[in-house]
């Protein structure tokens, strides 16, 4: 774990052997007192809202960006913008009693915050900025072609999947303490609370299985990761101009037009062109030996393995241009396209719940399922989300409107899996909280 820390840039780092989401907890609840304030944008992973639940954190979302900021802005493939410096200054200008901001960054299309500003800010403010940099564990090994990690940016503490970008095995998880928390604490009072956090959610038995390639992960990028990832970035950038004329890919670039910070190794495939949903071609590809990421209505997210140096898209530009598919022009219906705004627009916009998550998930109150088209007016009683990427669309608490459960059935009839509630068939429902108790809180 020295090795590790002197590796990623930290002033300590921990391995956990449960996952990002074991980390996050623990990040957390070192960082935020039970009952406390925490500010975060809504795009954050269930594991957030869980863990805000366990501690009765009173969350503090952050608006999401204006639409004037969307001019130029291409979200066909970089669907959510984000947050800007200023907006969470003003933020924590209203609520000086915040205990930590909470961002996610690379988000799973790749796009990465300005984690240098929001840092700086947090800082002015006496707060620390924690990072769920689950998806970024590779950045800080090529500092020049990839964008700046969060340890580079002055972050407190973060968090990092190894199983995501590197090679090691899953639930693989690295939690860093950066120098950037000596601006905010006593390190040596940090890194007890980090230290007694872990006891709390990790289990004594941890795999020494996993821990050892989380190792072996450091290792890999200590002395190959350079390399790998120049070749992974060569491979993306033949890949890209090889994909047929229907689909649009991301480019190599760690900036896009609108400069907006990207990871480049991450590949986002836009297929709309292509006349079918990305759920299809995540299918069509699964049957024919490509595993991708993950798949939206419109898009399709792939990671190269930087241990393979990326050479699995070589073989998937094949297969993309001898389909047949993907030669047919069509046109994705304009009903899908929307459907895909909507959920965006959905995933940026600030949950409105009647109490924090804890009481409808652990004070016991009394719930009930209904079906969907009695379900306007109830409050949620779990969360309610498309995985992945993990998002929740309907927060424990939050007032189920007409918009809301339309936006639901929407996406359950153009195959979206959706979690914490069934929208169709024999076993339709909604679990809610009981009417007596669905009443306006803090």
């Amino acid at each position: 774990m020295k090795e590790a820390a002197a590796a990623f840039g930290a002033m300590e780092t921990f391995f956990v052997t449960g996952g990002s989401t074991t980390a996050l907890f623990a990040m957390v609840a070192a960082f935020c007192p039970r009952g406390s304030k925490i500010v975060l944008p809504r795009t954050v992973h269930r594991a957030v809202l869980n863990i805000s639940a366990i501690l009765a954190l009173r969350v503090v979302f952050l608006p999401a960006e204006k639409e004037s900021e969307k001019q130029g802005h291409d979200d066909s493939t970089v669907p959510f913008l984000p947050t800007m410096a200023g907006t969470l200054r003003d933020v924590l200008a209203r609520h000086p009693d915040t205990k930590a901001v909470l961002i996610t960054s690379p988000d799973y299309y790749g796009v990465c915050q300005d984690l240098a500003s929001l840092s700086t800010v947090a800082r002015e403010a006496g707060c620390p900025l924690l990072v769920d940099e689950a998806h970024g564990a590779h950045l800080c090994f090529a500092p020049h072609l990839l964008p700046p990690s969060a340890l580079a940016s002055g972050a407190a503490a973060c968090v990092q999947s190894a199983h995501k970008t590197l090679p090691a095995l899953t639930q693989g998880a690295y939690l860093h303490l950066g120098n950037g928390a000596a601006a905010w604490a006593d390190p040596v009072v940090l890194s007890r609370k980090l230290r007694d956090s872990l006891t709390l959610f990790q289990t004594s038995s941890a795999s020494l299985m996993i821990g050892a390639t989380l190792d072996y992960a450091r290792s890999f990028m200590s002395h190959k990761g350079l390399d790998a990832i120049m070749a992974t970035r060569q491979a993306i950038d033949r890949f890209a101009r090889s994909v047929p004329a229907t689909m649009k890919v991301t480019t190599v670039s760690r900036r896009t037009e609108e400069g907006i910070w990207r990871d480049p190794l991450r590949v986002v495939l836009e297929v709309s062109g292509t006349g079918r949903t990305g759920l299809w071609w995540s299918g069509h590809l699964a049957a024919s030996g490509f595993d991708v990421e993950m798949a939206d209505l419109v898009r399709i997210v792939l990671i190269p393995g930087l241990a393979t140096e990326g050479r699995e898209l070589d073989d998937l530009a094949r297969f993309l241009l001898r389909s047949d598919e993907t030669r047919q022009v069509h046109e994705t219906s304009r009903a899908v396209i929307e459907l895909d705004q909507r959920l965006n627009r959905r995933l940026t916009q600030s949950p409105r719940p009647f109490w924090h998550a804890t009481a409808p998930l652990l004070d016991g109150w009394p719930c009930r399922i209904v079906p969907p088209e009695h379900a306007v007016g109830f409050s949620a009683a779990r969360a309610i989300l498309a995985y992945p990427p993990g998002i929740a669309l309907v927060w424990p608490g939050e007032r189920l409107d007409t918009e809301t459960l339309a936006l639901l059935q929407d996406l359950s009839d153009n195959g979206i899996c959706l979690h914490g509630c069934t929208m169709s068939g024999e076993e339709a429902g909604v679990l809610v909280i009981d009417t007596e108790h669905s009443v306006e809180g803090c």
